[in-house]
């Protein structure tokens, strides 16, 4: 019948996403004029810092989904489907805002489209130019972004191809238990 209790999760992750894009829509506080830039810029991070602490929850709960998955391989890909969009947007929506907050935060003012533009080029690793982060802290967000970046294209996916394997091999030893107990007496003979 499949994964009955896997297929709850990428659905529980879409309000997460929805929320985090309403923060890109809404541009709530973004406003220049804002008398409590300072306080606006500490809840911004700890909104952040919240919202990058569901993320890896989330991800731990599909890592653990596609070990127990019949189909790995396709938990895999829904698990990168259902992660990967609102960790995007969490750094658009941080650009969107810092611009908002300060011109001098990037060499030009952004738009929605342009926050997420720069978020993906900087995922991409592309760097085209256009865009390009001035004041110290855009560059420390940047940076933090490319640093996460890093993190998620290699630790997560080489976790979800390691679970892929632990799940693809426990299915293996189900199907057949003569290979499984084969491979345990070649590795007790090494």
């Amino acid at each position: 019948m499949g994964d009955p209790a896997g297929r709850r999760l990428p659905r529980s992750a879409v309000p997460y996403s929805v929320h985090t894009s309403d923060h890109l829509e809404t541009g709530r506080g973004s406003s220049a004029d804002d008398p409590c830039v300072g306080s606006a810029q500490l809840g911004d991070l700890l909104l952040g810092v919240g919202q990058l602490s569901i993320l890896v929850a989330v991800s731990a709960l599909h890592l653990r989904a596609v070990i127990r998955s019949s189909h790995p391989r396709l938990r895999t890909i829904e698990a990168l489907a259902t992660i990967l969009p609102p960790f995007l947007v969490l750094f658009a929506t941080a650009y969107y805002r810092m611009a908002g907050a300060s011109a001098a935060n990037f060499n030009q003012s952004l738009t929605r489209t342009d926050a997420i533009y720069f978020t993906v080029t900087v995922f991409a690793t592309v760097g085209f130019g256009d865009i390009t982060a001035v004041s110290q802290t855009a560059r420390i967000v940047v940076t933090v972004q490319m640093l996460l970046d890093l993190l998620a294209l290699g630790l997560v996916v080489r976790a979800f191809l390691g679970a892929v394997q632990v799940a693809k091999r426990r299915a293996s030893s189900v199907e057949d238990p003569t290979a499984s107990s084969e491979r345990t007496r070649q590795e007790g003979d090494d």
